[in-house]
């Protein structure tokens, strides 16, 4: 539910309750001019005053639900934006292993290719040893 439509909800039921409330104040004045005989302009007041503090009290009571209202509108759309960022997060996060083990892999096959390189290099480095000194052995030998 859109917070527009609760508070067009609370507006709708908050104007119901005023007509309700005028009818009912209307039609207790007219019980009393009809009764005027019977009863006295204190009874009439004193039925008003109940009638607006009960017509406050049903008030503040929809306007209590009206908050609340609201306010469990807001935490569902927290929920759900933190269920979407958690969403986002397991996502974000398996992507990042995913590159983790590349890059992991792509620096194992690197130090493999170091160390093959550096074998090459060292058994072309003891060839030319070796030849060297076949060639001065020879030399000397001359």
């Amino acid at each position: 539910m859109k917070q527009a439509d609760i508070k067009r909800q609370h507006k709708e039921a908050y104007n119901t309750q005023t007509r309700q409330y005028k009818a009912l104040k209307e039609k207790t004045r007219l019980d009393y001019a009809h009764a005027s005989s019977n009863s006295s302009r204190e009874e009439l007041d004193l039925k008003l005053k109940t009638l607006k503090d009960d017509q406050r009290r049903k008030f503040d009571l929809l306007y209590q639900r009206y908050e609340e209202t609201m306010q469990k509108m807001l935490d569902q759309q927290n929920f759900k934006l933190n269920s979407d960022q958690e969403h986002e997060r397991t996502s974000l996060k398996t992507i990042l292993d995913e590159d983790q083990r590349n890059l992991l892999s792509l620096q194992e096959e690197s130090r493999h290719r170091m160390e093959q390189q550096h074998l090459d290099e060292r058994k072309q480095l003891e060839r030319n040893i070796e030849e060297r000194l076949i060639e001065l052995n020879k030399q000397v030998r001359e």
